[in-house]
């Protein structure tokens, strides 16, 4: 049996692995053993959570865009690896979870322990699919049941009865003709402020800063031939 060669392995490894291998039951393979064992450090190697996690981040981010990749990238970095990234993958048990996401939740982070938690998931579903791992357990855990509940909290808003003073205000308003007029209009339809500021010129008409957009229009239009909104939309692009 051969246990490597002279002087990579000195004398005494050598008369420690052949003890060892004396030790076997009769009729066990001492070669055969010792490559599962090497195979087994190799997986533990690649088969690491981080390992993983990079190959299905390569995988899973081709149809999203660069600046959401880049985030959950830098949340697993963050956050993950640090607490599972070296655990050969298919040994990671619930409780290696629960203690990541309760590390994160320490921080006041709940919506990011959440989204961990979600990602963790994939991942192993990646890793199970590729038979490196048999089971996943992130599905064996609830946020509700692990992460402290939190009152929702909704944003601040608008009574009906202080709206005419606001649109008053936005009326008298001294800055910018184009803010002032994006304001009215935000008002007027309830388009998001991202909507408004990031549509394509080359669906629009651009004057004065102001959008006129007949697909934006036209979902606002109540049923029959009139359309106060559009009205409205046409007011305050005037003024």
């Amino acid at each position: 049996m051969a246990v490597g060669a002279y002087p990579d392995v000195s004398l005494s490894q050598a008369r420690d692995m052949v003890d060892e291998a004396r030790k076997q039951p009769a009729g066990a393979n001492p070669m055969a053993a010792r490559k599962s064992e090497k195979i087994a450090r190799r997986l533990a190697v690649e088969d690491t959570f981080v390992a993983v996690a990079k190959k299905w981040w390569k995988s899973w981010k081709a149809a999203r865009s660069d600046s959401h990749t880049v985030y959950v990238l830098r949340r697993l970095e963050a956050d993950v690896f640090p607490a599972i990234g070296t655990r050969p993958i298919a040994e990671i048990e619930a409780p290696e979870l629960v203690a990541m996401m309760k590390a994160i939740e320490k921080r006041g982070a709940l919506d990011i322990a959440k989204r961990a938690l979600q990602t963790c998931s994939q991942i192993f579903r990646y890793a199970i699919a590729h038979g490196v791992a048999k089971r996943s357990p992130a599905i064996e855990i609830r946020p509700s049941d692990v992460l402290a509940s939190r009152k929702k909290q909704n944003y601040a808003r608008v009574d009906k009865k202080d709206l005419s003073e606001l649109l008053r205000k936005i009326e008298v308003y001294n800055g910018s003709t184009i803010t002032r007029v994006a304001i009215k209009l935000m008002a007027m339809t309830f388009v998001r402020t991202s909507e408004l500021i990031g549509h394509s010129q080359g669906q629009d008409q651009i004057c004065s800063g102001v959008r006129r957009n007949s697909r934006l229009l036209c979902p606002l239009r109540a049923p029959g031939p009139a359309c106060r909104r559009t009205t409205f939309i046409k007011a305050a692009a005037s003024s």
